[in-house]
């Protein structure tokens, strides 16, 4: 190539957004799709042309780095190539290999980030390098040879009629695991300069699971007083990378001599981790014996390792029995040469011989060992075990100590208390003492094991621990529970305001007259052995009742108190803040039951057994629609078929409090036709001064039906005047062909001076026109209201051709406040011509509003009147709003008083954006700034929800 410098490409391949009107939470798999432009023809106008046709090669690669997808396609220079990755299971993380190449060479490569596939808004980053430029990333070259067997020294004694000359092997052994294929080449030393040696060597490869390993070895034959140094050089060989082809190592370094020499001496001593030395002609295997030799050969140091044929090791001295050096004679058979040395002699704890006692009873025959597991039974009280020695004459470890060599003086030595460190254990703790307290609440049979280990500092012992064993059984006590009349009872399910009487008994058959009871709940009232329980509420109530003798618990059992009747929805009284009638729901038939007594088509009769007195029944009239629901627990509508009816129609809307408590309700399907259409079809307040509530609810399900009139939907409700909104997250996915003018949010379709905090969608929306992710449209009518938006988020692809935004689609309020609100999701119509788009408020009127700290970073798609933030700047004041212009390049029309421009990167560094605040708003490297709701909504910074929304955030 002429040029000098190859010109670096990257090319950010951005990437893709799946849509699709149906999607909900719940999908299995989805598709990846994307375009992928091929570089101009540049780098390489020397060799190709502009037509000349070209391979693409893409790699889709699992977690495993497996290839589970395979795209190969021929292109050509600058072409835009379509590139589909089909039925991706969601949740799998993948990443994405590319390769362009000409004939048989390779031009570019590339590799993206690793991506968790999302139900949508999946995005990958691709760099593509141009591969021929220096200091790519992406060659792959042989892997270097790993030594595993090194050649050592082989050195000879030329004694007397060893003969003139000695044979000797040179052994190494290496491996790789790139299959390749591994070579040596020996190499001799000769005056500094190493020289290839052709010595006939014996190769042998051993084949193991992705392993390639080849031991090789040659013979050396040396005359006396000759010495050489050797060393090999190991090559692996891999013919399909696409780098290095070879990759070598060096060994250490080898001598191989064949010297004369004299026998000057013997010298032995113990090795490390060997066994006691106590028999009149020992096994060396446990002591190293080594010759010394006189060499004419001076730069070489000789030391020979003693065989046990050629010595024989003795005692010096009978009856030995100390702790330290001990004194033997090493003793050269065939020549009679002798030496008295000194060995270092050290000692086992006893294998047998321990002995446990329990320091309170002197019947030991009661206790079980690990010779005669025999039980005793602990009723109450405590016991205490010691472990010690049965006698001095089962242990091998002296109880005399020279204190120096040659003293005659010696001192008792304690091993119990000076030489070992004592652990027991019972299979649930480990006690370091020097006994064991067994526990009358340990109840059944139990092993409990004292473990003898050297202390550290204890040089005389091997090291080896010991242990004994002994077996305890602690009957455990019963506690009975009956009824004054009579009859056992169960506890976890206790009839409230009821007497029962308490009794304890163990399989020995104690009677227990000596117990005490206890309670740790003061509604639970115990007397003379006799516990009152307190009467039902609206909630579970438990106690834990403790048999104790003494000061010591023998016994405890948990006891439950039920709440009111298991029904489906339960009447609890007045709530003393809104004065309002509550109601409990607990499962589908409560749900519908509540919804009914809100339509007037139902009455609901108090059970006789309420703790609420003079109210038998629930008459409903038409100011009866204020009352207050309460979710107990998560609901499925799944199983029921029918389009699901929503609480509050136009004629008798809604107008209590609804606090979901953090639960969920699944399965909301909708296909029938209303004027409003949502979980509530119309909530409004009779009091214009008294704001309704809706609260700390998630919502999931899929709303789909063709228009035949004017219509409002949202995931929350159709209609909402004079409503707070607090803590909701809606998972209902909208598709909806419009009739007229239609309105949808992922909230509410209209609304009327409303407050949204903490609100958050989910779910996709796919209609014609006027929605929002959070809220369709404003109500215009005369004594509109002001509605505000704080810390919302939107995370839904809202599919429409005109008039939708990430918060609001259409505005026409008197007065509208938005602070701090974020946009993540796609808006627009990609295939048709969408107008008026934005991040915040899709079109909005000159009424006076305020939009302050917000964001975009959602792809708007459209052909004309795109805005970052809202579409109508007249009488509004922005402050301190921001929009990713790396996703939206090129493409807004706001002005810079409405927002600021910022790159994908200065977005996600984890700085705090001028004019916000961290009470607000969270910041972390890598992710965009996020509303501070985490710790409010249903789950938690911990739950799925958040978790999703940093997920997006990231991606």
């Amino acid at each position: 190539m002429k040029n000098r410098y190859f010109l670096f490409i990257l090319f950010i391949l951005s990437s893709f957004f799946f849509s699709c009107s149906n999607l909900i939470k719940n999908e299995l798999a989805t598709d990846l799709r994307f375009n992928i432009k091929i570089p101009e023809n540049k780098a390489f106008s020397t060799r190709s042309t502009d037509s000349e046709e070209l391979t693409l090669s893409l790699n889709l690669i699992s977690k495993d780095n497996s290839v589970t997808q395979n795209i190969t396609k021929k292109v050509s220079y600058g072409q835009t190539v379509q590139i589909s990755f089909n039925k991706i299971p969601v949740g799998t993380i993948v990443k994405i290999n590319a390769e362009i190449s000409s004939l048989k060479t390779v031009l570019y490569v590339g590799e993206s980030n690793w991506h968790e596939i999302k139900q949508r808004n999946n995005e990958i980053r691709l760099t593509l390098k141009n591969y021929q430029s220096e200091g790519t990333e992406n060659l792959i070259n042989a892997e270097t040879p790993q030594i595993t067997i090194q050649p050592n020294n082989a050195i000879g004694i030329a004694t007397e009629g060893s003969g003139t000359s000695k044979e000797s092997k040179l052994t190494i052994a290496a491996q790789v695991t790139d299959g390749g294929s591994i070579s040596f080449q020996w190499q001799i030393k000769n005056d500094d300069t190493w020289t290839n040696i052709s010595e006939e060597v014996f190769e042998e490869e051993i084949s193991a699971p992705g392993i390639t390993v080849v031991l090789s070895e040659f013979s050396v034959t040396l005359n006396i007083n000759e010495s050489r140094i050797y060393r090999c050089i190991v090559t692996n060989t891999n013919q399909n990378v696409n780098g290095n082809k070879t990759a070598s190592i060096t060994s250490d370094e080898a001598t191989v001599a064949y010297v004369e020499g004299t026998l000057t001496g013997i010298s032995a001593s113990y090795e490390e981790n060997a066994y006691q030395l106590f028999s009149e002609v020992f096994d060396y295997k446990n002591v190293k014996v080594i010759e010394t030799y006189a060499s004419e050969n001076n730069s070489i140091n000789v030391e020979v390792r003693a065989d046990s044929i050629r010595y024989t090791i003795s005692k010096t001295e009978d009856n030995i029995s100390a702790i330290g050096y001990v004194p033997y004679t090493v003793t050269l058979n065939d020549t009679n040469t002798a030496s008295n040395i000194r060995v270092p002699v050290k000692y086992n704890l006893p294998t047998a011989g321990l002995k446990i006692t329990e320091t309170e009873n002197t019947n030991d025959e009661e206790w079980g060992t690990s010779v005669n597991p025999e039980l005793v039974a602990q009723y109450t009280g405590t016991a205490t075990l010691s472990v010690g020695y049965a006698g001095d004459g089962e242990s091998s470890v002296p109880y005399n100590i020279y204190e120096e060599e040659n003293s005659e003086s010696a001192s008792d030595y304690d091993v119990m208390t000076s030489g070992v460190d004592i652990a027991w254990n019972n299979g649930t703790v480990t006690e370091t003492l020097s006994y064991i307290t067994i526990d009358n609440t340990n109840t059944g049979t139990k092993t409990y094991t004292a473990t003898l280990t050297p202390k550290t500092e204890q040089a005389w012992c091997i090291g080896n621990s010991v242990s004994a064993s002994y077996y305890v059984e602690v009957c455990p006590w019963e506690i009975k529970l009956t009824e004054a009349s009579g009859g056992t009872v169960v506890f976890e399910n206790l009839t409230g305001g009821t007497e029962y009487n308490l009794s304890a008994t163990n399989e020995a058959g104690t009677d227990g007259t000596n117990i005490t009871w206890e309670s740790n709940n003061g509604n639970f009232t115990i007397s003379d052995s006799t516990l009152t329980t307190p009467a039902a509420t609206a909630d579970d109530q438990i106690a834990t009742i403790s048999a104790k003798v003494g000061e010591q618990v023998i016994a405890s059992v948990t006891v439950t108190v039920k709440k009111l009747v298991n029904k489906n929805i339960t009447y609890a009284g007045y709530d003393t803040i809104t004065n309002l009638p509550i109601f409990y729901i607990y499962d589908a038939e409560g749900l519908e039951t509540f919804r009914d007594i809100v339509n007037g088509t139902t009455t609901l009769t108090i059970p006789p057994d309420t703790t609420i007195p003079d109210i038998a029944e629930y008459n409903i009239t038409s100011q009866q629609q204020a009352i207050k629901g309460v979710l107990k627990n998560d609901i499925d509508l799944s199983e029921n078929s029918e389009s699901w009816i929503p609480i509050g129609t136009s004629e008798k809307p809604f107008s209590g409090v609804f606090d979901g408590e953090n639960h969920t309700i699944l399965g909301i399907n909708i296909t029938q036709e209303n004027d409003a259409v949502g979980f509530f079809g119309c909530i409004s307040s009779m009091d214009s001064n008294t704001k309704i509530t809706i609260k700390n609810l998630v919502l999931n399900g899929e709303i789909n039906f063709t228009g035949t009139k004017d219509c409002f939907i949202g995931g929350f409700s159709g209609v909402a005047t004079n409503v707070t909104f607090e803590n909701c997250v809606n998972n209902i996915n909208i598709n909806y062909e419009n009739y007229g003018y239609s309105y949808i949010g992922g909230i509410v379709g209209q609304f009327n001076g409303c407050s949204f905090n903490n609100c958050i969608n989910l779910a996709n929306i796919s209609t014609s026109e006027r929605s929002g992710g959070i809220a369709g449209v404003s109500n215009s009518d005369d004594g509109a209201l002001t509605s505000t938006f704080d810390k919302c988020i939107n995370l839904g692809d809202i599919i429409v051709s005109s008039n939708a935004g990430g918060i609001i689609g259409y505005d026409s309020a008197t007065e509208l406040k938005i602070t701090n609100c974020l946009n993540l999701g796609t808006i627009g119509n990609d295939g048709s011509t969408a107008t008026y788009i934005s991040g915040i408020i899709g079109y909005g009127n000159d009424d006076p509003k305020t939009v302050t700290c917000c964001l975009n970073t959602g792809r708007l798609l459209g052909t004309a009147f795109l805005y970052a933030i809202d579409s109508t700047s007249d009488g509004t004041n922005y402050t301190n709003n921001y929009y990713d212009n790396s996703v939206n390049a090129g493409e807004i029309e706001d002005s810079q008083s409405t927002c600021s421009p910022l790159s994908t990167e200065s977005l996600r560094n984890g700085e705090l954006l001028q004019g916000w605040n961290t009470e607000d708003w969270s910041f972390e490297n890598g992710r965009y700034p996020l509303p501070n709701i985490g710790q409010n909504i249903p789950g938690g910074v911990d739950g799925d929800i958040w978790h999703e929304i940093v997920s997006m955030a990231k991606n």
